[in-house]
């Protein structure tokens, strides 16, 4: 009996920290987004459009 609340706080466990690394993955990624619209813009602003 001890054994099944064990595997079940061991799978709770592990949901839970891969739900936390996806989470933070997904906003580190975000802003690497942002980090790329943003040198995107500095790059039209450096250059500005050939008449």
């Amino acid at each position: 009996m001890g054994s099944i609340i064990i595997v079940i706080v061991v799978a709770v466990l592990l949901v839970a920290s891969i739900s936390w690394m996806v989470k933070t993955k997904r906003k580190n990624m975000a802003h690497e987004a942002e980090a790329e619209k943003n040198m995107e813009k500095d790059r039209n602003h450096q250059r500005p459009p050939m008449p």
